[in-house]
């Protein structure tokens, strides 16, 4: 299940149909969604918390600037590397791209 988790970017079947898809959700978020969204108020806790940010940062200005920015966060416009059950730390070397802190910030 990791395994699918780390290379959803790439499938389905090797075609990156789902990379497109993810990066057209993160368009349609950034311009639709309100900084005071329910849904965004409830994860934005933990978003914060995974960008290493203090929660103080939790304001109506700085979820308004993390929306704008999303289309263009490079965990959004990168596939990174596609993990593999045969290649040694194939496993490592997706996830730390995916959990890079550095990937996270906003511009």
């Amino acid at each position: 299940m990791h395994l699918a988790l780390l290379n959803i970017k790439w499938g389905p079947w090797s075609k990156s149909g789902f990379f497109k898809k993810i990066q057209e959700c993160a368009q349609l978020i950034s311009e639709n969604l309100h900084a005071n969204d329910k849904l965004l108020l409830l994860f934005y806790p933990e978003i914060l918390r995974d960008r290493d940010q203090p929660q103080s940062d939790n304001d109506e200005e700085h979820r308004r600037a993390f929306l704008q920015s999303l289309p263009s966060l490079p965990f959004v416009k990168a596939k990174g590397p596609k993990a593999s059950s045969g290649r040694f730390h194939s496993l490592v070397h997706s996830h730390e791209f995916l959990d890079d802190a550095r990937l996270c910030l906003c511009s």
